[in-house]
Formats: C-alpha cells, sequence, structure tokens
C-alpha cells in the first residue's frame, strides 16, 4: 500500500537532509555505473532519474529553506539516531539469542525479528520483546557476550523509542510548509534508496560479487562507520557477470 504524504512527511523527520543529500549521491553513482545489471533486477533507468530529480528538488528546496527560516533540523534527530542505535543493539542481541536460546526461548525470540524500518514504535516493541527474552534468560547471554552495558542501552532504546513514538503522534501542526516539504522528500529518497540497495545487493549476489553488492548500503545516511574497502569502481560490471 503506498505511503501518505503525511508518512513520508514523518519519516522524513527523522533524517538529515545533508546526509540524504550525500546519499544520493553516492548512490546515484553506483546505480548509473551499474544500470544494465540493476534494468534485470527490478530497478530501471526511470528510477534512477526519480532519484536524481529528487535529489536536485531537494538540494534546491534545503538551500532555499536555509536562506528564508536558518538551518533546517529535523525534529526528530535524536529519534532517528536512537532507531539506528536501536537496530544495531537488535542486530547484536538476535545474534545472541539465536546461537544459544533452544524450545520455547527461541520462538520467542524469533517473534520479534521482522523489519520495523524507521517506526519507532515497531522498533521500541520488538526491542522490549527481545530485552524480556534476553533478561529471562541472563545468565546464557552473559556467557555469550552479553554485558551491563547491552542491558541498560536496552532498556534506555525502549525508553527513548517510546518517547520517539510519541513525538510522532504529537508532531506540530504550525510548522512552515517548506520544512514538511523538505520532511516529506528526505521520505521519499529514503523509500527509493531502499529499493535501490534492495536490487543492487540481489543483483550482485546472484553474479558472486559480495565486494560490490556490499557498495549497496545507506552508511552515509545512517552515519554508520565507514567499512574498510578499496576505492568505489566506476567501471560497470562486466557482461559475464551479469
Amino acid at each position: 500500500m503506498p505511503k501518505t504524504r503525511e508518512e513520508y512527511v514523518a519519516l522524513g523527520d527523522t533524517l538529515s537532509s545533508p546526509a540524504v543529500i550525500e546519499q544520493l549521491s553516492y548512490s546515484i553513482m553506483v546505480a548509473e555505473r551499474d544500470a544494465t545489471l540493476l534494468a534485470s533486477h527490478g530497478w530501471s533507468a526511470e528510477h534512477t532519474n526519480q532519484i536524481k530529480r529528487i535529489r536536485t528538488d531537494l538540494d534546491s528546496s534545503y538551500l532555499a529553506y536555509q536562506a528564508k527560516f536558518g538551518v533546517h533540523i529535523a525534529r526528530s534527530r535524536t529519534a532517528g539516531d536512537d532507531i539506528d542505535t536501536g537496530k544495531r543493539w537488535r542486530l547484536r542481541a538476535v545474534a545472541i539469542g539465536r546461537n544459544v536460546l533452544e524450545g520455547d526461548a527461541a520462538a520467542e525470540l524469533s517473534r520479534y525479528g521482522t523489519a520495523a524500518g524507521r517506526d519507532a514504535a515497531a522498533l521500541g516493541a520488538q526491542i522490549a520483546g527481545v530485552l524480556s527474552v534476553a533478561t529471562k534468560n541472563e545468565t546464557t547471554f552473559r556467557g555469550a557476550g552479553a554485558d551491563d552495558g547491552f542491558f541498560a542501552e536496552g532498556r534506555r532504546l525502549v525508553a527513548a523509542l517510546e518517547l520517539a513514538a510519541a513525538h510522532v503522534r504529537n508532531r506540530p501542526k504550525d510548522l512552515p510548509a517548506e520544512h514538511d516539504r523538505i520532511d516529506e522528500l528526505d521520505g521519499r529518497a529514503h523509500e527509493l534508496l531502499v529499493k535501490l540497495n534492495r536490487s543492487g545487493r540481489a543483483s550482485h549476489l546472484s553474479a558472486g560479487d559480495r565486494a560490490r553488492m556490499t557498495e549497496y548500503n545507506l552508511d552515509v545516511l545512517h552515519r554508520r562507520p565507514i567499512r574498510a574497502r578499496a576505492a568505489i569502481s566506476t567501471v560497470a560490471p562486466a557482461a559475464a557477470t551479469v
């Protein structure tokens, strides 16, 4: 089901526009390089044109906003950081649990591994569930690498994401139209970037090229540590790898 404009605005409200613009520039580069391969995996040339138009629109809208109102700040920027941290915490927790739990405990853990996107309420509920499983099996989790910081961070994230969800529900209605427009563009860009990465990773994994598969990521957008890797090649994949 297509998102509403309000849903795009709420999603974009958790993102930094300069980071979105930088991520778009990177992702457009790999999309243009791999155009032929991507076309057979669900990402067309028109999709690339679409994200190029969004980048141009977002860049000009952001500069115009700064000239008129000052620096545009994602009102949920802290919430966005907590969403990113929460996903990493859940990844660690689920990895520990899947390796050490059996029976009912393993089955309970599996209920909290579905994708939550950037929905603070959904992710917070999942983390609360995973934390509950970890707490009930604390000795086992500690034996597999969980420490005091792990449990404390889990509790903090549950509370922080609950507050973030409340912020989304109570977002001010009197923000400038230009502010909502930027947030909407950020949200639409994020949706397209996720789709591009899905196609890019599938296309290179199918061709057995794991190095290029990892080039499809959102590291810039979410300010993740840059992966140790060689400079991105601008040479298109050979036809034989398609």
